[in-house]
């Protein structure tokens, strides 16, 4: 799977914001890392820099996201202290990893 096989539904995308998160966040596919969409990067480090330097919650469930292989939206656990993304129905677990931009 590719960044691509994975689409953000349009009410999670941003309206209008110029922000460009300084890292990028990508998960593996068992073979290689793959980024995840922009919009889902740039949420991941938004709760990263709060978990890390305010002491916000240490996981949170991103939005779902649909997976062009099988078309179903799919919302997913990330734990910042484990840097995993952890699918709730089945608890299987993806390493993830922070890059920088």
């Amino acid at each position: 799977a590719k960044s691509s096989d994975y689409v953000v539904p349009s009410r999670v995308q941003a309206k209008s914001s110029d922000y460009v998160a300084p890292f990028r966040w990508e998960w593996w596919d068992n073979s290689k890392f793959q980024q995840y969409p922009e919009e889902i990067s740039t949420l991941i480090e938004t709760h990263y820099t709060a978990y890390r330097e305010r002491g916000g919650p240490p996981s949170f469930t991103i939005p779902p996201i649909v997976r062009v292989a099988d078309n179903v939206p799919q919302p997913y656990t990330i734990d910042l202290v484990q840097f995993q993304q952890i699918h709730p129905r089945t608890g299987y677990q993806r390493r993830m990893r922070r890059s920088p931009v």
